[in-house]
């Protein structure tokens, strides 16, 4: 059945199997069966292409159904095959689709059916086509024909063909061999007919061309016999021109190999000439240049053809006699007496000897110079060590003292350090000598760069004028840029090398002296001018290699700790003794002392202090315009802080140290003398009767002489220490604070006495005669001595200040007292003798500038209240 529903034209629609389901596609409907309004209903529909949707049962897409679930797809596989097997659904129709009808082909079948019914009709007329109609009853045909007259192997001497063609009917042979014959001579005649023009063209075209190749030949003949005479007229003398000219060339040539030749004969004399002359880039050069000429210009010359490996062996032999001449070349230079400077004694040669290594691409070179740099050092060292003791007298020595570094130890500080510092010159020297080496092979290194050599061959390095370098000689580039950088740096790493060897036997020599605690026991200044050696070797050296070692400084930072340790003791230890043995008593002040102060006021501790001789002593230091009584031990610490802002200033890596042991010593300064002040511990060690007021002061103005000096302490510490050390100077503020507190506590603690006094005295005073009683006698004298004691001491207005404090204190107390004693101001004889003693002791107080105007009122004192007491100042 059709997609219509009707049967095939043809019958074919029957064919194979069909299926009684019925199409879901949109041609299936009812109006799709309808005829043709122009009569064509009695003629089917060519049928709709199948494709999968017209099945009604697709395994995979039931299997693979993501509606199903695993129950529903395990179910499947029992149920029955069939029509039945799984639900019958139709598929849904596009809604982008629009509904196709046959009466939307009506038009075109009213224009083609016209045209096919025709068709039609002539097939049905001409079942055998319409291009035969016209062709003769006769004409031949190859069915007509046997196919063995076709083969193209027809030969009727072969025995089977010959058979065949007898085995014909002899009564029909002749005749149908003829007719085969008219047959095929009709056909040409017609071929010969229908294609008679085109034949006769083709002939015409033979004869036309024939003409042409004769006309051509013709031509070409007389074109050769021209030819051959302008040959013979104008090339072949032009050509034997060129012949002669190129043999001339190919003689030319010839004679340059023979020069060639020549030259390479006399390479061995010109290689041993350039040898004696020291010219070794130019022996090598030829040596190379020479090989290249063999290879390339004289490669099959066979008299030459030992020659390249005698230059080979020759240029080995020149390599390992540059390597024996380099080295001895820079011993020659480092191991001369070194008195004679620095400058080289064969530059040219050096030089000449470094280039052709270079040449050679030996790069060995480098560690040569440092093996025997290393060698010189040592040398240099040991043989200043041997000059410095052969004076020595070690026949007293011999048992203990057997190698160089013990005699060496028997040396005093100044041969010792006379020796230090030789060793110090004559490394320097030898450093000198190896950078202008290395100047000469670092100029060298750019030459063969192509560089032009710069001022400055290396960082820190000047190139050494004059040498033999020119400044314009143009050289093969036989060295790569980066090759050339590599090189130069290796060189500066070569020449820290020897700075550091330097340092390290430096420090060894240091290191040997101090076994025996030698360094340790130096003063200040001598260690300040072994500290003073070694900086000045750091910065020579610094300067040659632009690098600063630490071997010599960290050998010489040990011994630096042991030194200060030592050195803080001793003046802690002298400090200490100085407060010991102080009788607090008012010490004379000489000038020195007094010029170092007013150094110390002007120029604070920066500027090195040169002390002078001892002259005349005066009774006190005077200091931005104020005049102090001092103790010895206070002018000891200043004396100590001075050496030791001296060291610093000698060896600034020492600054946050010294400065935390100068807080340590102001510390101790400070908390000692309270003990034996405050504390009375003076008493037990020095065997005093008793801590008095002029104790108390002279305590008093010393520590206010050492708050001074706070001040220039801070200044110069505060440029002096390193980065991260400034917590120091909170401490410095500190102790500051602390002596400032301690100074307040001796004024207190010195109106305390005098205000402790005057109340025992007062206890005891009773009214009565004979007048002044003993109490007011001694209560003036009291009054007086105090003031006597600190009026030198302490400045004016303190002392009014102090003695104002103990006068209202008196006032207090006698008020009390006079209110204890119940005493009646009506002007009786009690008030009378109370009245002597108070003018009494007014009268005797006046002698105290502070006091001149000092009145009591007898009266008024009952009338106080013990809260009310001040002074009556008039």
């Amino acid at each position: 059945m059709s997609a219509f529903g009707n049967p095939e034209p043809n019958g074919k629609g029957g064919e194979g199997p069909q299926t009684d389901t019925v199409a879901t596609s949109r041609s299936s409907t009812p109006s799709s069966q309808t005829a043709c309004s122009d009569g064509c209903s009695d003629r089917s529909v060519a049928p709709l292409s199948w494709s999968s949707r017209h099945f009604s049962c697709n395994l995979g897409s039931i299997l693979h159904d993501p509606r199903k679930t695993k129950r529903e797809i395990t179910e499947f596989f029992t149920r029955t095959w069939g029509y039945d097997f799984v639900e019958n659904a139709s598929v849904p129709d596009c809604p982008d689709l629009p509904e196709v009808e046959l009466r939307h082909f009506g038009k075109f079948l009213r224009r083609t059916v016209p045209h096919h019914t025709r068709f039609l009709e002539n097939q049905k007329r001409f079942p055998d086509g319409l291009g035969r109609r016209d062709e003769p009853s006769d004409s031949l045909h190859p069915d007509s024909v046997l196919q063995m007259f076709f083969d193209p192997n027809f030969n009727l001497r072969h025995p089977d063909t010959f058979r065949k063609v007898i085995s014909i009917s002899k009564d029909s042979t002749q005749d149908r061999l003829g007719s085969y014959l008219d047959m095929v001579e009709g056909a040409l005649a017609r071929q010969i007919s229908s294609r008679s023009k085109t034949f006769f063209g083709a002939m015409e075209s033979h004869d036309r061309l024939q003409e042409d190749l004769r006309r051509t030949a013709r031509t070409v003949h007389l074109l050769r016999g021209r030819m051959s005479l302008l040959n013979r007229s104008l090339t072949e003398g032009p050509l034997t021109v060129v012949r002669l000219a190129r043999r001339r060339h190919n003689l030319f040539r010839l004679l340059e190999k023979l020069h060639l030749v020549s030259t390479v004969l006399q390479t061995q004399p010109t290689i041993q000439l350039h040898l004696a002359n020291s010219d070794f880039v130019g022996a090598l050069d030829l040596i190379t240049t020479t090989q290249e000429v063999l290879l390339q210009e004289l490669p099959g010359v066979l008299g030459f053809r030992h020659l390249s490996l005698q230059l080979a062996e020759i240029e080995r032999a020149i390599d390992q006699m540059m390597h024996e001449e380099f080295r001895h070349s820079v011993t020659r230079e480092l191991n001369r007496p070194l008195s004679e400077g620095t400058a080289l004694l064969d530059q040219e040669r050096f030089s000449a000897l470094a280039l052709g290594l270079v040449r050679l691409r030996r790069f060995k070179l480098l560690e040569v110079i440092r093996e025997e740099a290393e060698v010189s050092v040592k040398a240099a060292v040991k043989q200043t060590v041997v000059e410095a003791v052969s004076s020595l007298d070690l026949s007293e020595h011999k048992e203990t003292v057997s190698s160089l570094p013990d005699q060496m130890r028997c040396l005093e500080f100044s041969p010792w350090l006379s020796l230090l510092d030789k060793s110090v010159r004559n490394l320097a020297v030898i450093l000198g000598r190896i950078k202008r080496l290395g100047a000469i092979l670092v100029e060298g290194f750019q030459m063969a760069a192509g560089i032009v050599p710069s001022e400055d061959a290396l960082e820190g390095c000047v190139v050494v004028a004059g040498t033999p370098f020119g400044r314009d000689a143009e050289m093969e580039a036989i060295l790569a840029k980066d090759e050339c950088a590599k090189l130069t740096s290796d060189w500066l790493d070569l020449l820290h090398v020897c700075c550091d060897l330097c340092h390290e036997r430096l420090a060894k020599l240091v290191t040997a002296r101090a076994k025996d605690g030698f360094l340790e026991r130096l003063k200040s200044n001598d260690f300040v001018a072994v500290w003073r050696l070694a900086e000045q070797f750091s910065a020579e050296s610094h300067a040659l290699c632009g690098r600063t070692s630490s071997a010599l400084k960290a050998s010489l930072q040990t011994q630096l700790a042991r030194f200060v340790n030592k050195f803080d003791s001793e003046k802690r230890a002298k400090m200490s003794l100085a407060l010991d043995n102080e009788r607090w008593r008012v010490a004379d002040v000489s000038d020195d002392f007094q010029t170092l102060v007013d150094h110390i006021e002007q120029h604070g501790f920066d500027k090195p202090f040169d002390s002078a001789q001892r002259h005349k002593a005066n009774p006190h230091v005077v200091v931005a315009g104020s005049s102090f009584l001092l103790v010895s031990a206070t002018m000891t610490l200043l004396r100590t802080l001075v050496d030791y802002c001296q060291c610093v200033a000698d060896m600034p890596v020492l600054a946050a140290d010294l400065f935390a042991r100068i807080l340590e010593l102001l510390k101790f300064f400070n908390s000692r003398t309270c003990q034996l002040i405050l504390g009375a511990g003076a008493i037990q060690l020095l065997g005093l009767k008793s801590i008095t007021a002029k104790h108390l002061a002279l305590s008093s103005r010393s520590l206010e002489f050492v708050l001074v000096h706070f001040a220039p302490v801070r200044v110069y510490f505060s440029s002096k220490l390193p980065s991260g050390r400034e917590n120091l100077l909170v401490r410095l503020d500190q102790q500051r604070a602390d002596y400032e507190n301690h100074v307040s506590e001796l004024k207190r603690k010195l109106v305390s006495i005098m205000e402790e006094q005057l109340r025992i005295q007062l206890q005891s005073y009773e009214i009565k005669a004979p007048t002044p009683s003993l109490v007011f006698r001694v209560l003036s004298r009291d009054m007086v001595k105090f003031h006597e004691a600190i009026a030198d001491i302490l400045p004016s207005e303190r002392v009014a200040e102090m003695v104002f404090r103990v006068h209202a204190a008196f006032e207090e107390n006698l008020s009390g007292r006079l209110q204890t004693l119940r005493l009646v101001c009506d002007g009786g004889p009690q008030q009378g003798l109370v009245d002597q003693d108070v003018s009494y002791y007014v009268n005797q107080i006046r002698a105290i500038p502070s006091l001149s105007q000092a009145q009591l009122d007898v009266a008024e004192l009952c009338r106080r209240r013990p809260s009310d007491g001040r002074a009556g100042m008039s």
